[in-house]
């Protein structure tokens, strides 16, 4: 069995982009990640190959818009990670955008 060790958020102000971060503690076979319930999405290692017994992971979102154009205040990130035999390890952060 694997944990999630980190999840870690950083706002990228000046790219108006969110950056999320987290590490894992075993070889994974492949993560994913989900914003507001929506879809979930593929991310790679930083490494691009899930062949260590520590892999990093990080992508970046754009907060979406409201009508008036002003970022949307809070956001759900969920991310989940599972290993070769299927097992999932899963973590979530609220974000707030100011």
């Amino acid at each position: 069995m694997f944990q999630i060790a980190r999840f870690l958020i950083v706002a990228a102000v000046e790219m108006q982009a969110v950056a999320v971060g987290w590490q894992v503690y075993d070889i994974t076979k492949r993560a994913e990640y989900s914003v507001d319930a929506g879809d979930w999405n593929y991310v790679e290692p930083v490494g691009q190959l899930s062949d260590a017994k520590t892999e990093n992971y990080d992508f970046k979102i754009a907060p979406e818009r409201e009508k008036d154009g002003s970022a949307t205040s809070a956001h759900v990130v969920v991310v989940r990670v599972y290993d070769r035999y299927e097992n999932m390890g899963a973590a979530k952060a609220l974000i707030r955008v100011k």
